[in-house]
């Protein structure tokens, strides 16, 4: 007995952390295993217009896949038409 502490005690704390950074860490990994539902849903064209007292505008925004799954990233062009 330690402190109030008996072993049991000492050793169940003492176990209690590692073993809740290894969850932690088998949950956080989890999202690196599963391929991103939104990365077939992003390349597009994507459109937006407004009108103020000086002029009118319209904004284009291109998105596409820099490979075939989009791993390498996207390419996003912008174009302003007035």
């Amino acid at each position: 007995m330690v402190d109030g502490l008996t072993f049991k005690t000492l050793y169940m704390k003492m176990i209690l952390l590692p073993v809740l950074t290894v969850i932690v860490f088998l949950f956080g990994c989890n999202g690196l295993l599963h391929s991103d539902s939104v990365k077939p849903f992003i390349p597009g064209t994507y459109l937006a217009s407004w009108k103020t007292s000086f002029s009118n505008a319209v904004d284009t925004m291109t998105i596409t896949a820099v490979s075939e799954n989009g791993s390498q990233g996207f390419l996003i062009t912008r174009r302003t038409h007035l």
